[in-house]
């Protein structure tokens, strides 16, 4: 009996002290995302501006079509966050329209990244994993071009989806249950990337049956939230094969190997100044998921659950640039398409450190938010993402409204460098 009272209190002892406070536990990762987020859009909280999509697809469609803009596919897929900004920012006047679905850009990012450290119970491993990947999507570099845009917040997004298949959340009241399976049914028709994780809430559903899975088996909850998933990307799998058309399909150029080689290039973008780590990295991803593989209980399915998706968005980016390869061969822009792959190849990284070996425990978070720092430090992408260069758009976007009539209005230049053109609804909307 000591012994086992001893054991008892030493699983205490390594567990979390809002283990018991999830919901307190979510919104302090919210907060803490959203202010790290503000952080980095500042200059475009200070004169907020539209971006490409967000004007000449999203918001001119709300003010068009109103309700019915739900019902329109974009890009070959849904698009339900989008609209959902852009519909509310329909409500307000143009001055104000962008400042509107920045709000909800960065608010809608920073709840989804918050369900990444979402506590399942007394899973310690489960929360370390949700803790680095946490701390990956804050520190890991990009371009910035995926932020202030809410058409790009769709790579934010399906970290949430990715943390479906490897965190069990289990919500204790029906309301819980509702929310989260809302939240996630939101964001699976808000991006690609949930067709191309099909297989691996697939693979998550088989993992769990296994006879070794122990704190990875999932509830009768998780198991239907799952299913959802799979069938919402089977919606935008479908959606893709009927509507999309790539009209640049015809001019591409680049070789199946070469539009490969060009990928990996550009994963290890941020440190091509540094030829030592962009050969470590691959490697160290491969040492990580081959340490994964060979461990056991929740180091091994992670590891699978990982080294899979990193293999699907791979397949999916590399489809997507194989009929259009623009984003390869431009001198800037395309990073957007590369940023989660990055990420996952760093978590692949650090997964030893996330907190499995008992003798680097108390020490794991610690090296790993340091091993990411020095990353961004040695990047060439800047953490903060640059500010728009028209400082006059409160004066023309008022001269715009002012011009509303019957035949609509001009926004004569979204960034960057557009124009876009507004008609009035039809008599009678």
């Amino acid at each position: 009996m000591p012994a086992a009272q001893a054991q008892a209190t030493a699983v205490e002892r390594r567990t979390p002290w809002f283990a018991d406070k999830p919901l307190s536990q979510y919104l302090l990762a919210s907060c803490i995302a959203l202010i790290f987020l503000l952080a980095q859009t500042w200059q475009h909280l200070r004169i907020p501006q539209f971006w490409a999509e967000d004007c000449l697809v999203f918001f001119a469609q709300a003010h068009e079509l109103g309700a019915v803009a739900w019902l329109q596919p974009y890009a070959g897929y849904w698009h339900a966050l989008p609209r959902l900004a852009a519909q509310a920012a329909s409500l307000t006047s143009l001055l104000h329209a962008p400042l509107a679905i920045l709000l909800i850009d960065l608010l809608s990012r920073s709840l989804a990244l918050g369900l990444l450290v979402l506590l399942p119970g007394r899973a310690n491993f489960q929360f370390a994993l949700g803790c680095l990947l946490f701390l990956c999507a804050l520190l890991v570099p990009q371009s910035s071009e995926i932020l202030a845009n809410v058409a790009s917040a769709q790579w934010h997004l399906a970290l949430a989806l990715l943390a479906a298949a490897l965190i069990c959340w289990q919500p204790e009241s029906s309301a819980g249950k509702f929310c989260l399976t809302l939240a996630l049914s939101i964001i699976a028709l808000s991006t690609p990337l949930a067709a191309a994780f099909i297989p691996l809430f697939g693979l998550r559903l088989w993992l769990s049956r296994q006879p070794d899975c122990g704190s990875w088996r999932l509830s009768s909850f998780q198991q239907r939230l799952l299913m959802l998933l799979m069938l919402l990307g089977l919606i935008q799998l479908l959606t893709a094969a009927l509507t999309y058309s790539n009209a640049a399909a015809a001019s591409a150029t680049l070789t199946p190997l070469d539009t490969l080689w060009r990928m990996l290039q550009r994963i290890v973008d941020p440190w091509r100044e540094s030829l030592l780590l962009s050969v470590a990295l691959p490697i160290a991803a491969l040492a990580g998921l081959a340490w994964s593989l060979r461990s056991r209980g929740p180091a091994r399915y992670a590891g699978l659950l990982l080294g899979a998706a990193l293999g699907l968005t791979l397949a999916t980016i590399f489809v997507k640039l194989l009929g259009n390869p623009r984003p390869l061969t431009v001198p800037v822009g395309g990073d957007r398409y590369f940023w989660i792959p990055r990420l996952l190849i760093i978590t692949l990284c650090l997964l030893p450190l996330s907190g499995v070996s008992k003798q680097i425990q108390p020490y794991g978070g610690a090296l790993a938010l340091c091993v990411l720092l020095l990353l961004q430090a040695a990047s060439h992408m800047p953490l903060q993402k640059p500010a728009f260069v028209d400082e006059d758009w409160p004066r023309r976007s008022l001269r715009a409204e002012w011009t509303l009539a019957e035949h609509g209005f001009a926004i004569s230049r979204i960034n960057p460098g557009l124009r876009c053109m507004i008609r009035a609804p039809a008599s009678g909307d």
